[in-house]
């Protein structure tokens, strides 16, 4: 064989070479791109899993915290009605009292019933202040618990 067939099969081969080479390189880049392709993907599906779960939560929260709202809502209305219907009693109570009497002075001895009505209409006034400011510290308690709860899912 002569020289330039020589060198012509080297050139030949060494082309041979670097083409499967390059396809070597090609496929290894290819499948690079398609494990990171695979990695983010998984990645997002996890965060999306994650903001799922946090959402899931945050929804059980406010569904209890409502609960929790109605049941007050729900008490106070009630206390407000017993309130209220004490309230027509002692009206009652004094509407009658004050009726006159063909004897200025009842057989219980006492010419005006007024005083011990107007102690037991304060004492129920009292009561009804107090269970007020207690319900006014709850909302205030949950008012503040659901302003952390809204700031913690808005992050």
């Amino acid at each position: 064989m002569t020289l330039a067939a020589r060198i012509a099969a080297l050139l030949a081969l060494i082309l041979a070479l670097a083409a499967g080479a390059w396809r070597i390189h090609i496929k290894a880049h290819a499948a690079g791109y398609t494990r990171a392709q695979a990695e983010h993907a998984a990645q997002a599906l996890a965060q999306s899993e994650q903001r799922r779960e946090q959402e899931r939560i945050l929804s059980k929260t406010t569904q209890e915290i409502d609960r929790a709202h109605q049941l007050d809502k729900a008490r106070l209305r009630a206390a407000a009605d017993a309130a209220a219907d004490r309230l027509r009693s002692f009206q009652a109570t004094a509407a009658a009292a004050s009726a006159p009497t063909p004897d200025p002075a009842p057989a219980s001895g006492t010419a005006n019933p007024f005083p011990s009505i107007a102690g037991e209409c304060a004492r129920a006034l009292t009561e009804v202040g107090d269970y007020a400011a207690g319900l006014a510290t709850r909302l205030a308690a949950l008012q503040d618990y659901t302003g952390r709860v809204c700031v913690a899912g808005g992050q």
